[in-house]
């Protein structure tokens, strides 16, 4: 504040001199036009003759007037530059700001009223374009975290593993991958006229759990899920449902989640996980297509171990027909050896019999 009073002090004191210097200046240039001396009754003679002259005293006044009023607008300019000056750095500011906020994903900030409209255009746009690259960026980072958890699991499916040692590494994988705790792995099983959820494999905490467990089909969630054919997601535990341990003791999960393991609508098995977060949509849905490929391979493999089983019967019923012609034969050969002998015996007693109707009629003959 002071220095603006100062600078419309100096302008008026620079007015008041140019002001000053017009009068001696004009009056000057009248006794010099009139070959006049700087005298005193010369310049009286000039004020009388040229009434112009009074005029030109109040010029200091005048000029003194006019460059106050100029620095007044020069001050109300400088005033006006500087504060659109600040408010210019302060939208700066404020962009940079929001700017530094998107980038931290907190969308909120461009709904300060501190910006103006020009300005919160330009923050719209930045805005507009952040969310579709976090978005693009995201939709392309769970694709890739999908295609990559398949991939792995299609390595393990195409591994020459048994039942239970397969579906070991396909439990513990999920688990791993989705982060969750702990999971369980049913597989159909219908032995005659009985038919139920069996656990092929238990996985909890780095650890296997050796215990058996069946399930009948619409027996809890999981027997629910079997015959629903769909996913069951759970965020309200029942309490007793399930327990997760750990160091710090037991405690029931936040989320349950449990999936059909489909093959052309057939299920042939379920799969359990559980944990202390909610799973995303992307991971449910990475769940649900692995789930069709262990439900693919589940069959696949069933339908290897049926053929197999059916070749080893129907290797075992040829070797049986192998044996029963061999028996067979050798019974054809001893019965072929018993009518040889048979008709050796007949040839031979109808010999004697021939060589005694011979020795008797040889008796009768000398008798």
């Amino acid at each position: 504040m002071k220095d603006r009073v100062e600078l419309k002090r100096t302008f008026t004191t620079v007015g008041l001199l140019i002001g000053a210097l017009v009068p001696v200046l004009t009056t000057v240039v009248e006794l010099s036009g009139k070959d006049l001396s700087l005298q005193p009754n010369h310049i009286a003679e000039v004020f009388i003759a040229n009434k112009l002259q009074w005029v030109m005293l109040a010029m200091p006044i005048i000029f003194g007037v006019l460059f106050n009023y100029m620095g007044k607008l020069l001050l109300t300019r400088e005033s006006y530059l500087t504060e659109k000056i600040r408010k210019e750095k302060e939208q700066f500011q404020l962009i940079e700001d929001i700017i530094v906020n998107l980038d931290k994903r907190d969308f909120s900030a461009n709904t300060t009223p501190d910006i103006d409209n020009e300005t919160m255009r330009v923050v719209d746009l930045v805005a507009t374009f952040k969310t579709k690259f976090y978005r693009d960026r995201d939709a392309e980072s769970q694709r890739q975290w999908m295609i990559g958890g398949l991939n792995e699991l299609n390595t393990i499916l195409m591994s020459k593993d048994k039942v239970d040692k397969l579906s070991e590494r396909i439990l513990y994988f999920l688990v791993k991958y989705t982060q969750t705790i702990q999971g369980n792995l049913f597989m159909y099983i219908e032995n005659g006229d009985d038919k139920f959820l069996e656990l092929k494999s238990c996985y909890a905490y780095d650890r296997k759990k050796f215990i058996e467990r069946r399930f009948e089909l619409g027996e809890g969630v999981v027997g629910q899920c079997f015959i629903e054919k769909s996913r069951v997601l759970l965020y309200d535990v029942p309490q007793g449902y399930t327990k997760i341990t750990s160091g710090l003791g037991e405690s029931t999960p936040d989320c349950l989640v449990v999936i059909p393991l489909l093959s052309n609508e057939n299920v042939e098995g379920v799969i359990e996980l559980a944990g202390f977060r909610r799973l995303l949509p992307h991971e449910l849905e990475f769940l649900d297509k692995a789930g069709e490929r262990i439900g693919n391979m589940l069959s696949n493999l069933k339908t290897n171990e049926l053929t197999q089983t059916l070749l080893e019967d129907s290797q075992i019923q040829t070797e049986q027909m192998r044996a029963q012609e061999e028996e067979m034969r050798q019974n054809l050969e001893e019965l072929a050896a018993t009518e040889e002998e048979m008709v050796r015996k007949e040839q031979e007693y109808i010999r004697k019999i021939n060589q005694l109707e011979l020795n008797q009629a040889e008796m009768q003959r000398l008798s």
